[in-house]
């Protein structure tokens, strides 16, 4: 720092600044497309100093190893990846935090958050405009990536992992056989950190230019003919609407979680008096907005591929799709708790599926007035729903 504060490397620094501007290949001329005063060029330089300064913080407890086997690492003989590289999670987040804000009061990024984004996206054939950023406020961006980091550390903390060693072993050994790293705790915490990156503005932006221009042809490439209009943006359509469905699947997750399906995934008992997680399921899936605006997809495939609905009213049906998964939610519950959680119901986990018959079904419980009312109840409410209406025509 002292150095650079001398009157001589101040002069020379507008100098060596342009000259390096001459060296940066044609795509990344964006990063220095911008004119520094010296004063402003050495407050940058004192930020990268104080910047290496916090990273040397970051890694301080790996340097002892790092130190010891730095000759093999220079020519080559020892990959540093094969080190145990320890680092502080308690102080993490303030030092990332405090890079970030070097970061964003650098004179070479400050204000120029959107160009930078876009000559970034630019290098993989990204396009997009200021359009898309039209909603993009930095400061907000800037208090949801805190949020995301404090997210990542604690999901670090929560499996200590407190080296890379660690952080590699865990990425080789995703399973969802892996109790120890596949648990409810976990879990949510990414359900948490993905509802936290859909908040930003800079996602959302950016979503339709990536899918357009990366993605479309590959996801239309898996969906079944007939169903590539399902992700075709436009006004009943939008990417923000999207985004509120893809946070809507993010809850039915944590309501499956909730309901115990990592533990029924594995052989636990099902509780099926817990109704409450699947009604939840159920209502949330019949207010998705995908379903409400291409529904006239989905009715095109059926009546193409499985049973003719091409008589359907198309806009009476959506006008009753959120009532009607409340019906369903509840007529879900009524039979859950008067029959399935019964003592005399024969599933009470996934393995009792297996090799499951009409000779095996309790048949003196099942015929009896109480069951017998709570499934024609469950039949009166299916009937009423809007949905079943609507398709009684057609199907008669």
């Amino acid at each position: 720092q002292n150095v650079v504060s001398t009157n001589l490397v101040g002069q020379a620094l507008p100098v060596v600044f342009d000259y390096a501007k001459g060296l940066v290949p044609e795509d990344l001329a964006f990063l220095v497309d911008v004119e520094l005063s010296i004063e402003e060029l050495q407050e940058d330089i004192y930020a990268l100093i104080d910047i290496v300064e916090l990273v040397v913080h970051i890694i301080e407890p790996a340097l002892p190893e790092l130190a010891a086997n730095i000759s093999g690492i220079i020519d080559g003989s020892v990959d540093p990846l094969s080190l145990e590289l320890q680092f502080d999670l308690d102080n993490l987040f303030a030092d990332i935090k405090e890079i970030a804000q070097i970061v964003d009061n650098m004179n070479l990024i400050d204000g120029r958050g959107k160009d930078l984004l876009i000559g970034a996206l630019a290098l993989a054939d990204i396009t997009i405009t200021e359009e898309d950023l039209a909603n993009v406020s930095f400061a907000d961006e800037k208090d949801l990536a805190e949020l995301a980091v404090l997210k990542v550390i604690e999901l670090l903390q929560a499996n200590d992992l407190n080296s890379l060693e660690a952080i590699l072993d865990l990425t080789e050994n995703l399973s969802l056989d892996n109790e120890e790293l596949i648990n409810a705790e976990n879990v949510l915490i990414i359900l948490e950190l993905v509802d936290i990156i859909l908040e930003s503005q800079v996602v959302r932006g950016l979503l339709e230019p990536v899918y357009d221009q990366m993605l479309k042809e590959t996801v239309e490439g898996i969906l079944p003919e007939g169903l590539e209009g399902l992700l075709e943006f436009d006004e009943e359509f939008t990417t923000d609407m999207l985004v509120d469905d893809i946070q809507s699947i993010l809850y039915i997750a944590k309501q499956a979680i909730e309901f115990g399906a990592l533990d029924i995934y594995r052989g636990g008992d099902i509780d099926w008096a817990n109704t409450e997680p699947i009604e939840n399921i159920i209502e949330t899936l019949f207010a998705l907005n995908i379903l409400e605006a291409k529904l006239d997809v989905i009715v095109d495939y059926v009546s193409e591929d499985i049973f003719d609905l091409s008589g359907l009213d198309i806009e009476a049906v959506r006008a009753g799709l959120a009532n009607d998964g409340k019906i369903f939610a509840e007529t879900y519950a009524l039979v859950a708790k008067n029959v399935l959680a019964q003592d005399w119901f024969p599933i009470k986990n996934i393995d009792d599926l297996d090799g499951l018959g009409i000779d095996s079904l309790p048949f003196e419980e099942l015929l009896t007035y109480d069951v017998l009312a709570t499934f024609g109840k469950a039949l009166q409410n299916v009937v009423s729903t809007n949905l079943v209406g609507q398709a009684l025509p057609v199907v008669f």
